[in-house]
Formats: C-alpha cells, sequence, structure tokens
C-alpha cells in the first residue's frame, strides 16, 4: 500500500513539472509573438510617418509650384493687357485724326442766306445686329443758296452706310436718307457716322451723328 501511494506521488509530481515546463513554453511563445508584433507596430508607425512627412513635402511643393505659375500668368496677363490698352489708345488717336482731318468745321460767312447747313438725328439710332435702319439727313439751304452741295458719308468701322455719296443739286429735296447695316456679328456699343456737304463753291460743313447697336 505504501508502495502505491508512493508511486502515485511520482506520477503527479512527474506531471506537475511537465504542465511547469508547457505553460513556460507558452509564455515563451507568446512574450515571443507580442515582440514581433510590437516590431510590426513600430515599422508601420514609421513606415507610415515616411510615407505621410513626403506626401506633406509634395503638398508643399505643389502649392509653390502652382503659386509660381499663378504669379507669372498674372505678370504675363498685366503685360497683355497693357499692351492692349496702348494700342487702343494708339488706335483711337490715329482714328480721332482722321476723323478731324476728314471733318471740317462748319463755316459761317457773313450773309446766312448764302449759306447751308446740313441736320441729322440727335439722339442716337437703335439697331440690332443683322437689320438695317433709314436716317434721314437734311440739306438746309440759305434763300440765295442755289449751288449743288456733294455730301459724302463715312461710317466708323464695325457697321455700313449707303449711299456713300450724293449730289443734292439746287432744286433738289433736302432730305437724303441714309441706309445703315449693322452685319450680324456686330459688337454691341455705339458707333459714328459722318456728314460731309461740299458746295460747288464755298466752304464745306459737316455734321455727325450715332448709331448704337444694341442686343437683340
Amino acid at each position: 500500500m505504501n508502495k502505491v501511494f508512493v508511486g502515485m506521488l511520482v506520477a503527479v509530481a512527474a506531471l506537475m513539472g511537465c504542465e511547469r515546463d508547457s505553460a513556460k513554453k507558452a509564455g515563451d511563445t507568446v512574450e515571443n509573438a507580442a515582440d514581433k508584433a510590437g516590431d510590426a507596430v513600430d515599422r508601420g508607425l514609421d513606415q507610415a510617418g515616411a510615407a505621410a512627412n513626403r506626401g506633406i513635402n509634395s503638398a508643399n511643393d505643389a502649392a509653390r509650384q502652382a503659386a509660381d505659375e499663378a504669379k507669372e500668368a498674372t505678370d504675363t496677363a498685366r503685360d497683355a493687357v497693357g499692351r492692349a490698352a496702348r494700342k487702343s489708345g494708339e488706335a483711337l488717336n490715329q482714328a480721332g485724326q482722321k476723323t478731324e482731318d476728314w471733318v471740317s468745321p462748319t463755316t459761317a460767312p457773313a450773309n446766312e442766306n448764302e449759306t447751308f447747313r446740313i441736320s441729322a438725328p440727335v439722339l442716337a439710332t437703335d439697331i440690332k445686329p443683322g437689320d438695317r435702319r433709314t436716317v434721314t439727313v437734311s440739306l438746309h439751304r440759305g434763300e440765295s443758296f442755289k449751288r449743288d452741295v456733294t455730301l459724302e458719308v463715312k461710317a466708323a468701322k464695325g457697321i455700313s452706310v449707303e449711299p456713300t455719296e450724293i449730289v443734292v443739286k439746287g432744286s433738289d429735296a433736302p432730305d437724303v436718307q441714309l441706309q445703315i447695316t449693322a452685319p450680324a456679328d456686330a459688337a454691341i456699343g455705339e458707333y459714328r457716322v459722318y456728314v460731309k456737304g461740299t458746295p460747288a463753291t464755298g466752304e464745306p460743313t459737316s455734321v455727325e451723328f450715332t448709331v448704337k447697336v444694341v442686343a437683340p
């Protein structure tokens, strides 16, 4: 009986020793796994941080490049506007000079009965792109003025007028009909039409009126 009891004690001790070894091995395995997991997390954080830094640097570089390009585009546009403004001013000056050269100021002689004048619409004549309008100009003669008068008509660039030259004889009616045409692509805005009257003898006179191209 004593021998059997001792044998059982020995068996239990052996079994407990085996369980301690297994538990130690399991603990070591868990510890190793935890260490590896921690290392993996650290590596992942380092890689994520590096990737984030690279993304931030790339975004900063792109922002600086976009700002530089925007500044360059702004400078280019400013230069282009300046050049266009200068060219526009030069064109206006040239057009004004040509108009002054062509349209002479009205000269009134001492005796108004021996002269004439031209009247045109005071208010702007509206016209839509692609349309035609009739405008009347009139020749007013002094009592003693019986000479023929040649009317020359010019329109600013962008519209057209017909006829461009009319001879009004001394016996003709004083009213002259002008046909103003705005092409389909005419720009919205105001245009000048100039009428110059030159008598067979004597000083010329002139008048101008406004044609306004309006939206359809």
